[in-house]
Order: structure tokens, then C-alpha cells, then sequence
């Protein structure tokens, strides 16, 4: 790239992508799988649940307090 106003200045920038390397991309795609494994994991304990709890105690404070005059 030369510069208008300086013709006989040439100049050029590349960005640098550091860390996109091949161990790189299989950290990522293995961090990927095990999120995903996770979630899975945690859906299913989820969904296997037959109470909850925390939200049940919520609920109740929350009543408690809208009875009240």
C-alpha cells in the first residue's frame, strides 16, 4: 500500500490470530462436547425432578406475604 502523500513510503499490516492452531481448535471443540455433555446432564436431572424445592419456598414467602393484610 503506498500513501498518497508519500509516495515513496510503502507500508502494509497483517493481524496476527494467535491461538488458532490446530491444538487450538481441539481444545475448543473438546470444550464444546464437554458444555454440551453438561448441559445434557443437567437437563436431564432437571427434567427427573419431581419437586422444587427452591421455588416452592419462594412461592410460599411470596403468598405469606400477599395474604397478609
Amino acid at each position: 500500500m503506498t500513501d498518497k502523500k508519500f509516495p515513496s513510503i510503502s507500508h502494509s499490516w497483517t493481524q496476527q490470530y494467535d491461538g488458532w492452531d490446530q491444538m487450538s481448535r481441539m481444545n475448543a471443540k473438546v470444550d464444546t462436547f464437554n458444555e454440551l455433555a453438561r448441559i445434557d446432564f443437567l437437563e436431564q436431572e432437571i427434567q427427573e425432578m419431581n419437586a422444587y424445592p427452591d421455588a416452592e419456598k419462594i412461592i410460599n414467602r411470596i403468598q405469606k406475604k400477599v395474604d397478609k393484610p
